[in-house]
């Protein structure tokens, strides 16, 4: 199994011990910062036009899982927040 180095807080440049650990890829994925063209500010959500809804996904091992379609912003975003927290990603993924 190879491993890799992640930068918690997403600063490539700080190599404090502090901010270092030993991961697999997929722990890796899941400590990841959120894309530069989201629009919704969160990773995992986004505004569906044809629907006029918000949509949460999230990505876990290659898989896009599909969390759901939500009037209001809130549900979406919680429903992407226990799905990180169910599958085990790290507490700054997305920021």
């Amino acid at each position: 199994m190879s491993r890799d180095v992640d930068h918690i807080n997403h600063v490539k440049s700080d190599n404090k011990w502090d901010n270092l650990r030993k991961v697999t890829a997929t722990e890796n994925k899941r400590n990841s910062p959120h894309c530069r063209n989201n629009t919704s500010g969160l990773m995992g959500i986004s505004w569906r036009n044809d629907s006029k809804r918000w949509r949460a996904r999230i990505n876990v091992e290659g898989k896009c899982i599909d969390l759901g379609s939500f009037v209001n912003f809130h549900e979406a975003v919680n429903s992407r927040k226990n799905a990180e927290v169910f599958y085990g990603f790290h507490i700054n993924h997305g920021k």
